[in-house]
């Protein structure tokens, strides 16, 4: 089954014929419609499920690799855990890692490959969302003069369309197939991330950032003032590419117009008028 993109951008799919398409090694497909109105589609795409390998091949193997499956016991897991914890593996990184492995060690207890649940006990690694910060527009306006040539349009296209810094950098023009249709593929370019850390890390020295705000901190202004101007929770959520709303909400519920303070202002009014 194709699985629809955000909009304008088409549908991603595999025609392969597999039981677990996602799973198996065959390229994805892109389905569009070019300027003309024709659809088209390329094909090619690789795994949408590298950063469940990334989970596995990274922190999972070379700590648990050498165990025997029936030896991973509650304890283990929670060893782990630390393990991630005092290498500075980020907490939101931690949950993703986490879940992975939970999902392995559970498959393989529901098949009977174990005697006991291997999690069962285990606490799912805490991740407490930073507050937003918000850089004012002066400070945008004053990072666009001060930045390089490439840092200042990766800015542009965080603060004015949203984009993650990653997908910032990825950015092709060629890309660009249609009117409001972009063909996603994945980073290339030479503007590398460490070439951007240098770059960020100049940018700072030279412009001092208002506290708290980082280079996240202008896709936070972008959603800010969608936000802001009504523009409906659902359509931001599917512009940044949120998996769910709820991620969007909890993040910046704060920033949309109908507040629970506004809320309250209201009944308020409307109580003291009909007492």
């Amino acid at each position: 089954m194709a699985r629809q993109l955000a909009r304008g951008m088409g549908s991603f799919f595999k025609d392969c014929g597999c039981a677990k398409p996602t799973r198996c090694p065959h390229p994805y497909s892109i389905r569009f419609r070019d300027a003309l109105g024709k659809q088209r589609e390329e094909s090619g795409y690789g795994t949408q499920d590298w950063h469940v390998d990334s989970s596995i091949n990274v922190h999972i193997v070379p700590r648990l690799g050498s165990r025997k499956l029936n030896s991973v016991t509650p304890i283990v897991v929670e060893r782990f855990l630390d393990e991630t914890e005092s290498d500075g593996v980020g907490r939101g990184n931690q949950v993703n890692i986490f879940r992975v492995l939970k999902t392995i060690l559970r498959d393989a207890y529901d098949k009977g490959a174990m005697a006991d649940d291997p999690v069962k006990g285990v606490q799912e690694p805490e991740y407490v969302r930073g507050m937003v910060v918000i850089p004012s527009l002066d400070y945008v306006t004053k990072a666009l003069a001060v930045a390089d040539e490439d840092l200042a349009l990766e800015i542009v296209m965080m603060a004015g369309c949203g984009l993650r810094s990653g997908e910032a950098r990825a950015v092709n023009v060629n890309n660009v197939v249609a009117q409001d249709v972009y063909l996603l593929r994945g980073p290339g370019g030479y503007f590398t991330e460490g070439m951007e850390r240098r770059r960020v890390k100049k940018l700072f020295a030279d412009l001092p950032p208002e506290e708290g705000v980082g280079m996240y901190g202008f896709r936070h202004y972008f959603a800010s003032n969608v936000l802001g101007s009504g523009i409906p929770i659902t359509d931001v959520a599917e512009w940044m590419g949120h998996k769910s709303i709820e991620e969007t909400y909890r993040t910046y519920r704060h920033l949309m117009p109908g507040s629970i303070t506004k809320a309250a202002r209201i009944l308020d009014a409307g109580l003291w008028e009909a007492a």
